[in-house]
C-alpha cells in the first residue's frame, strides 16, 4: 500500500500525491471496503516511521469533524531522500508489482441523515454492471 504509492513516486512522477486515512475507526468499519489483514497500528506505525526518517512528507493534512461527520484523508508524497534510495532500484520492479485483484472495486455511496457513507451491497449482475 504505502510501498507501491511511493515506488511510483520515482519511476512515474515525483509529485505525485497520495491519500492515507489516518481515521482509527476507517479500518474496521466495513468489512467489505478494508485490507484485512491491515490494521490502524500497523499502518500508523508504518506511515509515522517513514515521516520521522524524512522519506515522506504531507502535503496535505487531513481532518474529521465529528459534529458532521465528514473529513478529508491525509495527502503525502516521498521526499527527494526517498527517491534518492528508489534510483538505485531496477525500474523492473514496478512491473512486478501485482494490483490485489481481490480488492473491492466498486465503491457504493448513500447519502445517509444528509452524510455521504459507504454502504453494503449484494454483489448481482447488475451492481457487477
Amino acid at each position: 500500500m504505502i510501498h507501491t504509492d511511493l515506488l511510483k513516486t520515482s519511476f512515474i512522477h515525483a509529485d505525485m500525491n497520495f491519500s492515507i486515512n489516518k481515521r482509527s475507526g476507517q479500518y474496521s468499519k466495513h468489512n467489505r471496503y478494508h485490507h484485512l489483514k491491515l490494521t490502524y497500528r500497523m499502518v500508523k506505525k508504518a506511515f509515522d516511521g517513514l515521516e520521522s526518517l524524512q522519506y515522506i512528507k504531507v502535503t496535505r493534512k487531513g481532518y474529521f469533524d465529528r459534529k458532521i461527520q465528514e473529513g478529508s484523508p491525509t495527502k503525502y508524497t516521498s521526499t527527494k531522500k526517498l527517491r534518492e534510495i528508489f534510483k538505485t532500484f531496477e525500474p523492473r520492479l514496478l512491473k512486478e508489482i501485482k494490483p490485489d485483484l481481490d480488492a473491492e472495486t466498486i465503491l457504493l455511496r448513500n447519502t445517509i441523515e444528509g452524510r455521504k457513507l459507504l454502504v453494503d451491497y449484494d454483489d448481482t449482475s447488475e451492481t457487477n454492471s
